[in-house]
């Protein structure tokens, strides 16, 4: 099976990030990948406009553009995006959706483990959704809910995940120390105990500051170990194949 880490350069306009989303599946497509990941908020871009740019009607647009990309391009993908309920209006949640070719539908699970502060915009998810893709049953992290071992463990331990995507927006510094070290610790810690592959896709860029380095690293981790290191600070796309 391979998947496509897609670690996508952020652009501020919902515009830019979707055009760069579907250059990314044009070459997943050319590459006969079954899987595509990207990264949190790739649809909007995880930056300090993103309110601005966010509405039901933007998303709505949006999402119609990505399901045109799943049949474009005739492959499977999960995005990170800001996702309103319809029946929850004022409510934004910080979400994973599973696109499929073959549907009119989306998948949809959302961040239950918020950062500091985005509860200033977010709307915290109730629980930890699995995505089911044939006979694979895939489970989603977003960024710092890795930091939450026991929580996750315990909602996926008996799940009987294939892989967990963890998705995110992450400047990493030095991985020997500080929060660096703990949330990488953390991720190999949960690989262990699920005993599945834990696939990181990371932003390659942030543009609220120049002075944000370290993106990108996404990364592949079998049975504790990174396998897998992608470049810092680089847009990338790079395929594994899982068996």
């Amino acid at each position: 099976m391979k998947i496509a880490l897609c670690q996508t350069a952020m652009h501020w306009t919902m515009a830019e990030n979707l055009e760069n989303i579907g250059k990314q599946l044009a070459l997943c497509a050319s590459n006969d990948v079954a899987l595509a990941v990207f990264p949190e908020c790739a649809v909007t871009g995880y930056h300090r406009q993103m309110p601005a740019i966010t509405t039901q009607g933007t998303l709505d647009a949006a999402f119609e553009k990505l399901h045109a990309f799943a049949r474009e391009y005739q492959t499977v993908f999960i995005v990170g995006s800001p996702y309103i309920k319809p029946d929850e209006p004022d409510s934004v949640l910080n979400s994973a959706l599973f696109f499929q070719p073959g549907s009119d539908t989306f998948g949809v699970t959302s961040k239950v483990g918020l950062a500091e502060k985005e509860p200033l915009y977010f709307t915290a998810g109730r629980e930890r959704k699995i995505f089911h893709w044939g006979d694979k049953r895939i489970g989603m992290v977003f960024c710092i809910e890795m930091n939450h071992t026991e929580s996750l463990i315990a909602d996926f331990e008996h799940a009987g995940l294939d892989v967990l995507f963890w998705i995110s927006y992450i400047a990493w510094g030095d991985p020997t120390e500080g929060e660096s070290k703990i949330i990488q610790d953390n991720s190999l810690a949960v690989s262990l105990a699920l005993g599945i592959p834990v696939i990181n896709v990371n932003w390659a860029n942030a543009v609220n500051s120049a002075d944000i380095k370290d993106m990108g690293g996404s990364r592949l981790i079998v049975n504790g170990e990174i396998t897998l290191l992608l470049a810092a600070d680089r847009e990338m796309m790079e395929i594994v194949d899982l068996q």
